[in-house]
């Protein structure tokens, strides 16, 4: 890697006061085990997968956790994701529990969630997954979509996304109505601008060329080697902080979503 790698107090972040430096410790400690276990399952299947998001971010400039960030994220490419599940689901360690929508009632992303059994996190950010039949520490595993008009197709997932949650129940009629219009208007208006270039996208986190994704190299994280894109400064640049990916934030802004976590061994 041609980047330099930051240098700065490991715990030099704010906390609220229902956990501690230590839990933060325990919690990253427990996180990298269960990425380990899935890198393990996806490699020995053969299975291409890149670190992404803020896991790699973390890689490039912490080689390891971004200290105010407590979970993993790994991404797979949607045309092999139901093959990389289906061999997770079945070498999976009893410690461990494959969160989607069939194992969990109230879930309802489109992506899966591998859950420590073990422990229990109360997040700040994203209140209602307080409520899920699993809470505990966790790695994802998104599905890199392509396709050849981006705008479109995020609204597309948009609407599926609401009408899953009417189904389980999450969000009223008069809710789901009103969503529902107001997605279907954007889609009448985006179908009128068609695109034409292929591209990947991840919801609205996400939309690179083709190229991004064609090479990968290692990246060593907290001791650990994981696969990731080879051309990650580009795709952290056109992702992250206006391109100053190396710049960790203001520390008033370093925040953890963490309200609270339990361990249970």
């Amino acid at each position: 890697m041609t980047k330099k790698r930051m240098t700065m107090n490991k715990y030099d972040f704010p906390i609220s006061s229902g956990c501690s430096y230590d839990d933060i410790k325990r919690a990253h400690e427990r996180t990298l085990k269960i990425a380990v276990a899935i890198r393990d399952i996806l490699e020995r299947n053969n299975i291409e997968y890149f670190i992404t998001f803020g896991t790699l971010i973390g890689a490039v400039r912490h080689k390891g956790f971004v200290p105010w960030d407590r979970d993993f994220d790994i991404m797979i490419m949607e045309d092999i994701y139901e093959h990389a599940v289906a061999c997770v689901r079945r070498e999976l360690p009893d410690w461990l529990v494959l969160q989607d929508q069939n194992s969990d009632p109230r879930y309802c992303a489109f992506w899966i969630k591998i859950r420590d059994r073990f422990s229990r996190v109360q997040t700040t950010v994203y209140e209602s997954d307080n409520d899920f039949k699993y809470c505990g520490l966790h790695i994802d595993l998104y599905k890199m979509k392509k396709s050849e008009n981006v705008p479109l197709s995020r609204l597309e997932d948009n609407l599926e996304f609401v009408e899953k949650k009417f189904a389980k129940g999450l969000i009223t009629e008069e809710e789901y109505l009103s969503q529902k219009n107001d997605i279907n208007k954007k889609i009448s208006a985006t179908q009128n601008n068609p695109c034409s270039e292929e591209r990947y996208y991840f919801i609205n986190l996400v939309d690179t060329t083709l190229d991004t994704f064609k090479e990968k190299m290692r990246f060593e994280f907290e001791g650990e080697q994981f696969w990731g894109p080879k051309s990650y400064d580009a795709y952290l640049k056109d992702c992250y902080y206006n391109g100053d990916y190396m710049v960790p934030p203001p520390y008033e802004k370093r925040t953890i979503d963490v309200k609270s976590i339990e361990f249970y061994n």
